[in-house]
């Protein structure tokens, strides 16, 4: 990176005119070399920090920092086996997001998904290789190739599905099934005499919030289940036989700001695809504006990349509670120091977030308050 860098007043103002802006991508005009150029200067990528147990791909932001497990390619090392060697090779995965002004607003991963306070980081685009492109969130951290593949559960396609087992495992699943209806509804209860409302019984408030979606490749066109749905479809078809009485139908989703919305196709989009994808996502928000829903991106960035893929640190506040509030601006100063990254918020009270020209990022002082170092204004 060059030696000078922009102020964090600066950045701010440059970051806020990105997520204003937009033209349409297209691979075949050369004027941007790649999908990750373009996103330099149109809409933002962000990754939220995820109140997980360290597992990647997503950032904790909760001392750790960029401390995501390094994994390596699959297939062999062709290089060498020298340390040296094999630290060029250790990639990143960082699951990221895409916001832009006019065609999705200000959005980041929140409740229903308990994500804890909203923290999270400014990427560099260019500072990636962006792998795989999604219209919705679609948990890739449970997907197969990397997180652009099936889901790794998948009955059909996933490579811990049913269709992939061997026969050992499809014993065991099939066992489970079982194990779990005896113990709701005891073992002399006929399957088809439970009907499909209650076989899950209160498990299924567990999951409630997520809405599934699919595209039909046919017209584009979205299919939407619960998720409770989506489980009693794939275990009957591990039992080979309805495991509940269908009569009474289960109750459709109802779209509203307690619900998010998943993705759970086999496929994932290609980087050339990325306006197909926002095509997808913004239909999505016009049948249903109330869901919540955000993009998913699967990144990978090189070890050695990892500092320069973050441009600033950002917490949000604005909501109900002025105490998370609180507690998110100092996970975002702690983590701005450790990063030695200019510290920027989103305050939603404020219209900037709705189509306006004022800024949406704002600069917090606070972490180099005391010393200047590290793009403080």
């Amino acid at each position: 990176s060059s030696m000078w860098t922009p102020s964090c007043t600066q950045l701010a103002a440059a970051l806020s005119a990105s997520y204003r802006t937009y033209e349409t991508y297209d691979p075949s005009n050369h004027h941007y070399s790649s999908l990750e150029s373009f996103l330099e200067k149109n809409g933002i990528l962000l990754t939220m920090c995820m109140r997980f147990n360290g597992q990647i791909p997503w950032l904790e932001c909760t001392g750790n920092g960029l401390d995501v497990s390094p994994f390596s390619f699959n297939g062999h090392d062709e290089v060498s086996s020298t340390n040296e060697k094999k630290k060029v090779q250790e990639k990143h995965r960082i699951a990221s997001s895409w916001i832009q002004q006019n065609i999705s607003g200000f959005r980041v991963v929140s409740p229903p998904v308990d994500t804890g306070p909203p923290v999270g980081h400014i990427l560099q685009p260019n500072a990636t290789t962006i792998q795989c492109l999604y219209p919705m969130d679609a948990a890739t951290i449970n997907r197969d190739d990397e997180g652009c593949g099936p889901l790794s559960s998948d009955i059909h396609d996933g490579s811990k599905g049913y269709d992939h087992a061997k026969w050992y495992g499809k014993l065991l699943l099939k066992g489970q099934i079982i194990e779990f209806k005896n113990s709701m509804f005891g073992n002399n209860r006929a399957w088809d005499s439970i009907p499909c409302s209650e076989f899950l019984g209160s498990t299924a408030a567990n999951f409630s919030s997520a809405v599934l979606g699919e595209v039909n490749n046919d017209d584009r066109s979205w299919t939407y289940q619960r998720t409770s749905e989506y489980i009693i479809q794939s275990w009957s078809y591990i039992m080979g036989h309805n495991i509940c009485n269908t009569s009474q139908p289960l109750p459709t989703p109802s779209f509203n700001d307690t619900d998010f919305l998943v993705y759970i196709g086999p496929t994932s989009w290609q980087p050339q695809h990325w306006e197909e994808m926002l095509d997808l996502m913004k239909d999505t928000l016009g049948e249903h504006p109330n869901v919540q829903t955000w993009n998913e991106i699967t990144l990978h960035v090189s070890a050695d990349m990892l500092n320069d893929a973050v441009q600033a640190v950002f917490y949000v506040k604005g909501g109900i509670d002025p105490r998370r509030d609180e507690l998110a601006r100092r996970i975002g100063i702690s983590e701005a120091r450790k990063l030695h990254k200019p510290l920027l918020y989103v305050n939603l009270i404020h219209p900037s977030h709705d189509h306006s020209e004022a800024d949406l990022f704002q600069c917090d002082d606070a972490p180099f308050s005391t010393n200047i170092r590290g793009g403080a204004a």
